[in-house]
């Protein structure tokens, strides 16, 4: 009697040894699928996790220019209105120089002619003294 219980135990001790064996391997190669799919997906992970560095990096570098390009075209800006303030100045004064040249020019025709009517009378001056002076020498 002992010794077939020692018989039955052996072979239930054999086929729960047996059993948890296969359970064994079962989990070994389900944790040997789960380690497969852990890595694949780290990988995965860490390629994405990569290029968001890589955009990250990119928009930085694309925030910085658009900061360098905005203060640039606030310096553009301010050049351009310095530029618009002097012409604006610079056309006045001429303005001015134009009006002044253009007095100049009426006063010198004005001058001109003047001067062509003290010429024609002094021509006539003179000839009304030279007939004058010769009529009073005959006398």
């Amino acid at each position: 009697v002992w010794l077939e219980e020692e018989q039955q135990l052996r072979q239930e001790t054999e086929t729960k040894w047996d059993e948890t064996k296969s359970k064994l391997k079962a989990t070994t190669e389900s944790n040997l699928d789960l380690t497969e799919k852990y890595e694949s997906e780290r990988n995965s992970l860490q390629l994405q996790i990569e290029e968001l560095e890589r955009v990250q990096s990119t928009l930085g570098e694309e925030r910085q220019l658009r900061e360098r390009t905005e203060s640039k075209l606030g310096q553009v800006s301010k050049e351009r209105n310095e530029m618009e303030r002097k012409y604006l100045l610079e056309s006045h004064q001429l303005q001015l120089k134009i009006d002044e040249l253009k007095r100049t020019r009426v006063w010198l025709e004005e001058e001109q002619q003047l001067r062509q009517e003290t010429e024609t009378k002094w021509d006539e001056t003179k000839s009304k003294l030279k007939a004058t002076t010769e009529s009073n020498l005959d006398l």
